[in-house]
Formats: structure tokens, C-alpha cells, sequence
């Protein structure tokens, strides 16, 4: 058994549609969660979660996948509503701005141990429609405040594989008026703008804003697994892999294998069997370079 250390991330919501003159919730955070687990030789499936795509006006957002890897699961972000209450998720989507409702509409709840989304408000003809935040990892999303729509949650920054980055931030609300809601920081998308779209692993799009000249609301962005562990420890195959300080890293965007194909470091052990090294394994004056057992190398 060897210890890796992992950090995974779920796929964020994307951002409620406008249609029937509506404002769309910002899409909720994946959920993000790290640990360590005790891994023998062997084959591990790593699930990497889509993001949200995002929809046209008719639609509720759409929640991000799930992510998974060595017994553990992240829930997917919910994604933003253009009618009511938001969706759950890993960290909940915004509430919509529904004009046949009057005050606050619910936002999305956490189905994961995160954080619940930004109320939406509603008023019937002729008043502002406004949709609340999606969670963040670092918090809940904002809620909609008459025609000024709710911020998303923050997401994080953590340096897990040798850089310093973002994941797991809301997705701002919309509004029919000036106000659109601001992406959370470190990678949601904001309100009904060019940068709707979550930009960061596991952070959730912007909502669509009533009569907005855009045609889609703003997609969540994919979600991430990442394994690292002392170079020196294991040997090990799948994903990216990369180096940072002492450690290996094996990053995975999509669906994948971590194996482990052997523990420890060392001597090989054909070569500590034989008690010998390339260089100093001689048969009479000959160096010996291979040793085969049958048609299979054993020592090189």
C-alpha cells in the first residue's frame, strides 16, 4: 500500500434560460473535495464531469456531472432556474426571476455538504425580474435584490499540483435591467455578458437576462481529478502527468485509469535477487546487459 493524496472536482450548472420573460439563476459549483487514500497495485476508474451546457431561452440550466475517483463522489452543480427554484447540486443554482411570481423565488439547495444558490425575485407585469447566484465553494450564492441580480458564490484557489489556480466559483444571475450578477470570484461566469461562460474547473455559468440579444446562457465549465504523490513512492500510469517539486502529478480532465503499476523504489528486485547490478554482473569475463527466463526479460 502506498498513500496518494487526490483532489476532485465535479462539474458546474450552467445558467437558467429568459424565455416567457424571465431572468435566469446563475449556475451552482461543482463540489470540490480532497483527501488521501491508501492505494495497492491496481487499476483505479477516475470519472471527470461535464459542465453544464449552456440553454436557450425555453430551458432551465442544466447541472454539471458527477466526478469521482477511489471511492469518493462530488456532486455535479445544479444548474440555474429561468422559472422558480433553482436546481440542487454539489453547491446549489440560482433562483429565476419568473415575472408570474411576486417577491422571492427559492434558490437550489446543496445535495452535497456545499452551499444553497441566491434566491431569485419576481414580480408580475411590467416589474423587475432578476435571478439569484449559484453557490461557490467558498460560499453561498447572492440573492436578487428587486431588479439588481444576485452575485455567485466564490470559488477557490488552491495550489494542489505546483500552480496556484481557481476552481468551484458561481455563476452570476441576470436581470431585464442594468445589475447582472458578477460570476463568483476565481472563475464564474457573470450575468448575461461575453464572459457568461464559467472559466475555471467545476464553476457554473451566468444566467440569460429577459430580452437579451445572446442566444444561450452561460455553460458551467468541466470538472477536474487530480493525483499526486511522492515521485519516489509509487509508479504509476494514467492521465497527464506532470512533475512538481518531489511529486508526480497525474491530472485528469476527462474519463480515465490511474494504475498503479508498483510500490516503492529502489533496486529492482530481479536485480536485488541476483545481488547484482548491470554494470557488476559478469559470467566469467563477459558483462552481462540482459537475462531472459524463456523469452521473457527479466534483468537489463
Amino acid at each position: 500500500m502506498a498513500d496518494i493524496d487526490y483532489l476532485i472536482v465535479a462539474g458546474g450548472g450552467s445558467g437558467g434560460g429568459n424565455g416567457g420573460n424571465r431572468s435566469g439563476g446563475g449556475g451552482g459549483a461543482g463540489r470540490l473535495k480532497t483527501g488521501t487514500a491508501d492505494v495497492p497495485v491496481g487499476t483505479y476508474p477516475i470519472v471527470v464531469g461535464d459542465g453544464g451546457p449552456g440553454v436557450d431561452g425555453a430551458s432551465e440550466g442544466v447541472s454539471g456531472g458527477d466526478s469521482s475517483a477511489f471511492g469518493v463522489t462530488c456532486k455535479g452543480g445544479g444548474g440555474g432556474s429561468r422559472v422558480g427554484s433553482g436546481i440542487d447540486g454539489g453547491h446549489g443554482g440560482g433562483g429565476g426571476g419568473d415575472g408570474g411570481f411576486i417577491g422571492a423565488t427559492p434558490a437550489g439547495a446543496s445535495n452535497d455538504g456545499g452551499n444553497a444558490g441566491g434566491a431569485g425575485w419576481a414580480a408580475y407585469s411590467g416589474g423587475a425580474r432578476a435571478g439569484g447566484g449559484g453557490g461557490g465553494e467558498a460560499g453561498p450564492g447572492v440573492a436578487a435584490a428587486s431588479s439588481d441580480a444576485g452575485a455567485g458564490g466564490d470559488g477557490v484557489q488552491l495550489d494542489f499540483d505546483g500552480t496556484l489556480r481557481g476552481f468551484s466559483a458561481g455563476g452570476g444571475g441576470a436581470t431585464q435591467h442594468a445589475g447582472d450578477g458578477e460570476g463568483g470570484a476565481y472563475g464564474g461566469g457573470s450575468g448575461d455578458t461575453e464572459n457568461k461562460d464559467g472559466t475555471t474547473p467545476g464553476s457554473g455559468g451566468g444566467g440569460l437576462a429577459r430580452n437579451s440579444p445572446a442566444s444561450l446562457s452561460g455553460a458551467g465549465f468541466r470538472g477536474e481529478v487530480i493525483v499526486k504523490y511522492p515521485t519516489d513512492s509509487i509508479t504509476a500510469t494514467g492521465g497527464t502527468i506532470t512533475t512538481a517539486g518531489d511529486h508526480t502529478i497525474h491530472t485528469f480532465t476527462e474519463n480515465g485509469t490511474f494504475e498503479v503499476v508498483s510500490i516503492g523504489a529502489g533496486e529492482d528486485p530481479v536485480k536485488t535477487w541476483l545481488g547484482a547490478s548491470a554494470a557488476s554482473l559478469r559470467v566469467g569475463s563477459q558483462a552481462v546487459s540482459r537475462i531472459y527466463l524463456g523469452e521473457t526479460l527479466i534483468f537489463e
